[in-house]
């Protein structure tokens, strides 16, 4: 015989949130790191959050200054049976104010993280 008097709590059954990253808005890296998905200067980075979380904020970070680069929030993208299952931020990266290198992508309220990076960058030069 047990006492549960006392406690209190629920059990959540949370799905884990992937968060992927395309250039192209049709070809997608599941939570790619380095150098797996490289984005150049002043073209878009699609940011895709499955299953869906609309109206994340997603935050872009340079991790050598430890800085926020970006902010955007997502919409829904993808629908099955009248249902959202995956949403979609999209932001242009700038040519001319951030570094070459490798860029952090994490969304609010969302663990796990992905990072893309950028080249040709005219920054400093």
């Amino acid at each position: 015989m047990f006492n549960f008097e006392g406690i209190t709590g629920s059990v959540i059954n949370t799905q884990k949130t992937t968060i992927s990253l395309s250039t192209d808005g049709e070809r997608f890296t599941d939570n790619p790191i380095g150098n797996d998905v490289e984005v150049r200067a002043g073209n878009l980075i699609y940011v895709k959050l499955t299953p869906q979380n609309n109206n994340k904020r997603v935050f872009l970070y340079d991790p050598r200054h430890s800085s926020k680069a970006g902010t955007f929030e997502t919409k829904c993208f993808e629908m099955i049976n009248n249902k959202c299952v995956s949403s979609l931020a999209v932001y242009k990266t700038p040519t001319d104010t951030w570094m070459n290198g490798v860029y952090t992508v994490k969304a609010a309220g969302v663990s796990g993280k992905a990072e893309f990076t950028l080249q040709d960058s005219k920054y400093g030069g």
